[in-house]
């Protein structure tokens, strides 16, 4: 049994609120018995669809996380069948992903220094296949660039990351092709 002043011990307060309680619904009528049983009803179906739903992402998680572990085993299968070390690999996606990153940086100090708020002007990516001509046509395209902002030198060579166009009405985020599409 509970001490006596444990919060579990009901007070008087509590004990007369629970009397009064049972004491309405022996005068409920049938209405108001099926409003009740429907509430509970409803209550009882949403905490079903809760758990399947949170027992469905469960399962949905696992799974993701065994094909994950998969595609790795077998891009380490694939580069040791072609006789590349998987740790240079990983240390090439690693710079990789270094060079996206300070690129990224290198863009949001461009625009801080600018003036201009990417969450205030439109974006747009472009992409396309290596070599499409996506960096020519920002170059050449007719769209009218603050004076200089824009490196149209680098137009002409591959783009390595992606190169950041800022025009008067928003800024175009020109994706290299082979970071997305290289086979």
């Amino acid at each position: 049994m509970n001490p006596p002043d444990s919060p579990l011990t009901p007070t008087a307060d509590t004990l007369k609120t629970a009397d009064t309680l049972i004491q309405r619904m022996q005068t409920w009528g049938w209405e108001e018995w099926v409003l009740a049983l429907l509430c509970l009803l409803i209550v009882g179906f949403i905490l079903y669809i809760a758990a399947r739903v949170i027992i469905h992402r469960q399962r949905l998680h696992r799974m993701v996380g065994t094909m994950r572990e998969d595609l790795l085993l077998r891009r380490e299968l694939a580069a040791m069948a072609a006789g590349k070390d998987p740790k240079s690999q990983r240390r090439e996606q690693f710079l990789r992903m270094e060079n996206i990153r300070m690129d990224i940086e290198a863009a949001r100090k461009s625009m801080a220094d600018q003036g201009i708020n990417p969450r205030r002007t439109s974006s747009w990516l472009l992409l396309g296949e290596p070599g499409s001509g996506k960096s020519r046509l920002m170059e050449s395209g007719g769209i009218e660039y603050p004076v200089g902002i824009n490196d149209f030198s680098r137009a002409a060579e591959a783009t390595s990351t992606f190169n950041l166009w800022m025009a008067e009405k928003g800024t175009i985020w020109d994706i290299g092709g082979r970071l997305f599409l290289s086979r």
